[in-house]
């Protein structure tokens, strides 16, 4: 069964995947280990062909990182969100029935990125069933290649500029960790945390990051504080007033975690308010 797409619209397709190149400029790059930074280490993994895991707490900008790479190279991008209801048509395709009641094959986006030699993204891989990601482990071995059985066997053959990034976060409840077939695949890794200097570029206020970082060295907040729900105050404060932002904060957190997390806003509201006003 042959791909219904055409050329001209699986081309179309592939150009509107493209992230904005706009994305290069506003990304606020981090120094790794090496003074390496986090573009030029996802480069270094794309040019050596080696699959690339990022791991580290919500809202630390992975799933940017893998978009704004890219958009730098002018690549099709897609993101799986990786989870126990993964479906097999999600990665390959499905046979579809035409007006004249035909059935033929058409292949997902991401199979389409695949090929291109785009970048996928594995959202939170770790959500994962082993069962369900085994489908595919041809895909991130040597081989690059996988027959999909739906499809009469034909194969899936990924080109050779394709780049797949992992992203996940540990601390997620219903993770696991990834077994070692699953985890050989990965040969180059990245961890992400807060970062300070980073944080302080994208958002206006030093008193709010200020903030950020005493609730989270709260021992009784287990709840993570990203980097976009604090631009996501900033925002708020803008639209509504300061006061109602903080509160959206405070209520980002789970029930028990609220008071102390009540507390350090009360105290920090004047001089972010003085910022923000």
């Amino acid at each position: 069964m042959s791909d219904t797409h055409t050329h001209d619209e699986t081309a179309a397709m592939l150009a509107a995947m493209v992230p904005n190149a706009a994305l290069v400029d506003q990304y606020a790059v981090r120094t790794l280990a090496g003074g390496i930074t986090d573009m030029r280490g996802v480069g270094i993994a794309h040019a050596e062909r080696d699959n690339l895991l990022i791991d580290g707490p919500t809202s630390t900008g992975k799933s940017l990182l893998a978009r704004t790479y890219a958009a730098s190279i002018g690549r099709p991008y897609y993101a799986v969100p990786v989870n126990v209801a993964l479906d097999p048509s999600t990665i390959w395709g499905q046979r579809e029935q035409d007006d004249n009641g035909r059935w033929r094959w058409v292949w997902s986006p991401v199979a389409h990125v695949v090929m291109a030699g785009g970048v996928v993204e594995w959202q939170e891989l770790n959500m994962a069933h082993p069962k369900q990601l085994a489908a595919f482990y041809g895909l991130l071995d040597d081989t690059r290649q996988v027959p999909v059985m739906e499809n009469n066997g034909a194969v899936l053959r990924a080109h050779d500029e394709t780049l797949h990034i992992a992203t996940m976060n540990y601390g997620y409840a219903g993770v696991s960790a990834l077994n070692d077939a699953l985890a050989r695949r990965f040969n180059q890794r990245m961890r992400f945390d807060y970062v300070r200097e980073v944080e302080s570029r994208l958002l206006n206020s030093a008193s709010l990051l200020d903030l950020a970082y005493a609730i989270r060295a709260l021992p009784e907040v287990t709840t993570d504080l990203g980097t976009a729900t604090l631009q996501m105050v900033e925002r708020v404060a803008v639209a509504a007033n300061v006061d109602y932002a903080l509160n959206q904060l405070v209520e980002t957190f789970k029930v028990h975690e609220r008071g102390g997390v009540g507390y350090a806003v009360e105290m920090a509201a004047p001089a972010i308010a003085a910022e923000l006003s």
